[in-house]
């Protein structure tokens, strides 16, 4: 008596080579996102330096830096299995990128910097900060200032980056974007503005929604300062789906206490008006 039996069908073991394309494309739309999110938090949170710089010229340079940057790194974190070099890739582009703007004459190729790309580094930097120093808000604009303002463009969205979707800890990558914001609140008697506020806080649900949708990608292992959800504590897997929405609603519940505490504390404790803060004097 014979038994039917069922066709063989050969399947590749978990982690073979040959998913490995296959992996690297489904993340490409995960890259793209976290790449969109970092490049619109980071927009927002530069926008806010309009009232300390005059014009809104720069803004281009530093868009073009920023997203050589956020493209860089998402790309290179996508194909590669070493999430680390995402973020050392984009270092190796925001180098590239501010020599090719600024220092082109002095580098090898217009993008590969030299001993003399180095010392006009320096000569660049001490006018800046001169310049910087001597001025009263809205500073002029020009090369030296540019310069400036694209590389603590450059440092705050490589620490992004590296907060969020290397260390996994996208909340603490609030911290250098606050750092932007709290420059025109320093310096400007109206602050940094509702606009620019609204588009960082917006940004920054994206990041946290990007850097859920990266860690169900299940790309890379967890980092200490990530934590896992009750489902994937339990052996499960959840859908990128609803992890991402759950990100966004901690966000919105974090940006809501902080708008809260904004507007309560002022009255709060005595003296805050008289400050270099919001409602304080332009230096």
């Amino acid at each position: 008596m014979s038994t039917a039996t069922l066709p063989r069908t050969d399947t590749p073991p978990p982690g073979s080579p040959r998913q490995a394309p296959d992996a690297a494309v489904s993340g490409i739309p995960a890259a793209a996102f976290a790449a969109l999110a970092t490049l619109t938090a980071m927009l927002g949170a530069t926008a806010s330096l309009h009232g300390v710089i005059s014009g809104w010229g720069w803004m281009l340079q530093v868009f073009v830096v920023v997203t050589c940057i956020v493209v860089a790194a998402n790309l290179v974190r996508c194909l590669s299995p070493r999430r680390y070099l995402g973020t050392l890739a984009g270092a190796v582009v925001a180098v590239l990128a501010l020599t090719f703007l600024f220092f082109s004459n002095t580098a090898w190729l217009g993008v590969v910097p030299t001993g003399a790309t180095y010392r006009a580094l320096l000569k660049v930097w001490a006018m800046a900060n001169e310049q910087m120093g001597s001025q009263v808000p809205p500073v002029e604009t020009t090369g030296v200032i540019v310069f400036s303002i694209c590389v603590w463009a450059a440092a705050v969205a490589l620490a992004v980056d590296a907060l969020a979707f290397e260390l996994r800890a996208a909340a603490l990558a609030g911290i250098p974007l606050a750092l932007l914001l709290s420059i025109a609140s320093l310096f400007e008697p109206h602050g940094a503005g509702i606009m620019t506020v609204a588009l960082t806080a917006v940004g920054y649900l994206l990041v946290l929604a990007a850097s859920r949708w990266q860690s169900d990608t299940g790309s890379g292992r967890r980092r200490a300062l990530e934590l896992a959800g009750p489902q994937e504590a339990a052996g499960g897997h959840t859908s990128p789906g609803p992890q991402a929405r759950g990100a966004l609603l901690q966000g919105a519940a974090l940006l809501a206490g902080a708008l809260v505490a904004l507007l309560v504390l002022p009255a709060a404790i005595p003296g805050f008006s008289k400050g270099m803060l919001t409602e304080g004097s332009r230096p």
